[in-house]
Order: structure tokens, then sequence, then C-alpha cells
């Protein structure tokens, strides 16, 4: 009897401390969650971010100069870095604005990258002749988690990338991973919105059209192997048990 009672004391013990079925899913949500509207996405475009790096090119005579570069014989590429030479990045600070020449502090997050340009060349009339500005943000990214459990990855993105597209770059939804139940993260203002997405069918689609924003998170939920967890955990807590078992019958008496 008191063998019987010890050995029920110590599974519950050992079950209730080592268990971890289930536990690398992140982000659940209880049933019923209200998840937040999805963002229309037929007008959506990237957004400027706090924390993103620019890169800020300025011409002046509607970008004359500009012409006269990618019109010069040479490969594009070539091209394209001496363009670059005539910028430098700069760094959206926390508050969304960012320090430029001549101009300062300027607000810039929250614009797209279009909105921006018109808008710093409309600052730059008052010192230049028919500013041209291109701007490019450099080093926006966003995290995935394609649906491996604890696997994750940092995907640096381009501007107006769709979900679908950072999930290709990372090597599209796991084996694991559940199409149904795809959820993207994002900061808005001071706090954060949950969306949902349904990929596993093709109206799918039209919801994976949804333009990323940087710092985004985009998390599959791995659908849980209760089986293969379940046999992995209590593998070694069997043996143990077995162990045990052999060490009371040999040393406490009948």
């Amino acid at each position: 009897m008191k063998q019987s009672a010890f050995f029920s004391l110590l599974l519950v013990i050992i079950l209730m401390s080592s268990c971890t079925v289930n536990r690398d899913l992140m982000f659940q949500t209880p049933v019923g969650f209200d998840y937040d509207p999805l963002p229309v996405v037929d007008s959506l475009e990237y957004e400027i971010s706090p924390y993103d790096r620019i890169q800020f090119n300025l011409f002046t005579n509607d970008g004359y100069k500009l012409i006269d570069i990618v019109g010069q014989e040479g490969n594009n590429a070539g091209n394209l870095q001496a363009i670059r030479q005539f910028g430098f990045d700069y760094l959206v600070e926390q508050d969304g604005y960012v320090k430029l020449p001549t101009l300062g502090r300027i607000k810039i997050s929250g614009l797209t990258v279009r909105e921006a340009q018109d808008m710093l060349e409309e600052r730059y009339v008052e010192f230049y002749r028919k500013p041209f500005v291109i701007l490019t943000v450099v080093n926006n990214r966003v995290i995935v988690s394609p649906g491996d459990g604890g696997a994750a990855q940092v995907v640096t993105i381009r501007d107006n990338m769709t979900v679908i597209e950072v999930l290709a770059r990372a090597g599209g939804i796991a084996r694991r991973g559940n199409a149904a139940r795809v959820k993207v993260i994002r900061n808005v203002g001071e706090k954060k919105e949950v969306y949902n997405m349904d990929l596993s069918t093709i109206d799918g689609i039209y919801q994976g059209d949804l333009i990323v924003q940087a710092n985004d998170i985009i998390y599959v939920e791995p659908n849980p192997e209760i089986a293969r967890e379940l046999l992995r955990d209590l593998t070694p807590i069997i043996s143990l048990i077995t162990s045990t078992l052999l060490l009371v019958t040999l040393v406490i008496p009948n």
C-alpha cells in the first residue's frame, strides 16, 4: 500500500514538473479573442517608422544631375553606386523626427516614401531651385516565425513588401505551421494591434497582400504535436519510474 502511494505521488510530481507539451507555442490567444480588423489593403503602403534608417539624396533642377549620372556609359550597378555617393544615411529618431541638412529636425514617421519625398521637395524649395528628392528606407525589417515551434528569423524588407512575400523570403510556412492561423502583430501609435489571417484558402491571398511595416511580427501558429511531445516527455519518466521500482523492490521488504 505504501509503495503504491509512493509511486503515485512520484508520478504526479514528475508529470507536473517536466511536461513540456505546447510550451513552444507563442502569442496564444483565448477562444473568442477579438482580433483587430485588417487595414484596407488597397490603400496601404509602407510608412516610415521610428528607428528606420533612410538614405537621402537631394538634386536641384528637377534631378538634372541625376539624369546625367544615369546616362553615363557603364553598367547599371555602377551608376546606382555613383548615385548613392551623393547621399547619406539618417536615423529616424524615437519621436519620428529626422535631422536633415539645412532643414534641421523634421517629422517624417507616418508618411509613405512618396509622401516624404514630396514634403521634403516643398521644404527645400526655400533653399534650392527645383529640388528633386530620392528617399530610400535601407534597414526596415520584420520578425518571422514560420510555424516550426521556436524557429524564427529577422527578415530585411524593401518598400511595399506583402505578408506573402515576407513568408516566401523566410522559406514559406513550415510543415508544422497552421496556414489558417497567421498572426500579424503591429505597433500602432502607443499600442499593439493583432491581426489574424487565414491563408489556407485561395481567398486568403487578399489578406496576404497586406503591406508589412517595420518591426511587424509575423507568427504562424504551429499545430501542436501532442503525441510526439508526450512520448518525448514520458520516455525519461517511464525509465525513471522503472529504475525506482526496481530499487524499491530490492530495498523495501514486502
